[in-house]
């Protein structure tokens, strides 16, 4: 089942897939709530561990916003894509730097990790300690980055939502179940029945561009990656993490999914073909 979006969570250790479902702030909270609770970084080869671990952290968030950025930026015309494109740009700054700190950190962090003369040792820490405090220093402005606000785009005409109710489970005091309203799209309506009804898989190609996933469904549905992020969003559904993503990972329903899908009734019948009209030709 993907990580809950209440993120951070103490004393988790995150790992880059721990990552993948979560929304860019999500994502950024969680990498500063894990460097910061874990800094400063002991001298010596647990401290080199936690490093390259944060190292792996940090390059999964920045290869997942320049991707977004680059999506926001391309495949629409409103500004306030644009705007969101800008926003998850100028995140990737700070991450940059950070990372670039503690690229430079590895070099006396693996002396550290080895036995080493008593003067080369104290040189080490002091530029571990340095590099570290300033990419300490630098969370904020990731944070503050990815909560710049967006201005609302111009409304857009369409078909409203069919809105459902879905039953969100009781808390850690249990309880009976509140109904909430949950407006779903018509393409998050497909979606859901498809992934009841087939094997729908989010997957990775080793071609793909950087932070690209796609979905493979076991039907005629065609379903965007879009779709399914936002299902995860509203915890209607989870994925099969006992497989790699490169190999597929299966999407299943979660009980709030399976509620919401009962919500929606019978799929709607396909719109009859009219039968063709046969051309007549006068007898001669």
């Amino acid at each position: 089942m993907p990580p809950s979006p209440a993120l951070p969570r103490p004393g988790v250790l995150y790992e880059p897939v721990d990552l993948e479902y979560l929304t860019p702030r999500e994502a950024v909270d969680a990498v500063t709530a894990d460097i910061r609770a874990l800094n400063p970084l002991p001298a010596d080869a647990h401290g080199l561990f936690t490093a390259t671990r944060h190292i792996d952290l940090l390059t999964a968030v920045l290869a997942r916003l320049a991707g977004d950025a680059h999506y926001f930026s391309c495949a629409r015309d409103s500004s306030k894509d644009a705007e969101i494109s800008d926003r998850l740009a100028a995140t990737a700054v700070p991450l940059a730097q950070i990372l670039a700190h503690y690229s430079q950190a590895l070099v006396p962090l693996t002396r550290l990790a080895r036995t080493t003369p008593p003067s080369t040792a104290a040189l080490d820490r002091i530029e571990v300690h340095q590099h570290l405090v300033a990419a300490t220093e630098l969370l904020i402005h990731a944070q503050a980055a990815v909560r710049k606000p967006v201005r609302a785009a111009a409304p857009v005409l369409a078909a409203p939502a069919k809105p459902i109710t879905a039953p969100i489970r009781g808390g850690l005091g249990g309880g009976p179940p509140a109904a909430v309203p949950l407006a779903l799209t018509p393409a998050q309506q497909q979606a859901l029945r498809a992934i009841d009804g087939h094997q729908v898989e989010v997957y990775e190609a080793f071609s793909s561009r950087v932070g690209r996933r796609r979905v493979r469904t076991g039907g005629p549905d065609r379903i965007t990656i879009q779709t399914v992020d936002a299902l995860f969003a509203k915890r209607l559904i989870r994925r099969d993490t006992g497989t790699s993503r490169f190999a597929g990972q299966r999407l299943h329903l979660t009980e709030a999914g399976r509620d919401a899908v009962q919500s929606l009734g019978p799929a709607p019948l396909p719109a009859a073909v009219p039968a063709p009209v046969r051309a007549t030709s006068r007898a001669r």
